[in-house]
């Protein structure tokens, strides 16, 4: 069963791109994140950032085809 939620780092992974990119597309609000509350320091909260896979695959479907290659790429070398 393939994971429904990717981290920053992984979706990263998955598009062939860096991590800034991916929080740049987040910051700029062209890619959506779910948030969960996530334990930094005993006492002091912060926010998981994870990313929905659906919304990969909808947000890669509508960019230049170069990510689109990249994310084909990431995909056949996983199912390898």
């Amino acid at each position: 069963m393939s994971p429904l939620l990717a981290s920053v780092k992984q979706a990263a992974a998955m598009l062939s791109v860096s991590e800034w990119t991916i929080r740049q597309w987040i910051a700029s609000g062209e890619l959506p994140t779910v948030k969960l509350p996530s334990v930094k320091y005993e006492g002091e909260q912060g926010k998981r950032i994870l990313i929905h896979v659906d919304d990969l695959r909808d947000f890669v479907s509508s960019r230049p085809k170069a990510v689109v290659q990249g994310w084909r790429q990431a995909m056949r070398e996983k199912a390898v």
